[in-house]
């Protein structure tokens, strides 16, 4: 398991663009917003992920780690 912290993130545009890099792997992602736990894969959940400022992301499975860097990097873009 691999836990990601992005904080600040007001200033950042669509962070539910993390939706569409979360889709392509296999692993259990998770987004905790205000300690609420949202499937970071499930466009529903665009809302609750576009109106956080600080999100916690959760990452457990066989690609963890290239999906953690992957969801680093777009925040680093972003």
């Amino acid at each position: 398991m691999i836990e990601i912290q992005i904080k600040n993130t007001e200033h950042k545009q669509s962070k539910k663009g993390i939706i569409s890099v979360a889709c392509r792997f296999k692993s259990e992602i998770i987004a905790e917003v205000n300690e609420q736990r949202v499937n970071a894969k499930s466009i529903m959940n665009a809302p609750i992920i576009d109106a956080a400022t600080n999100i916690r992301i959760i990452i457990s499975g066989m690609d963890e780690k290239i999906a953690a860097k992957a969801i680093q990097n777009y925040f680093d873009i972003v």
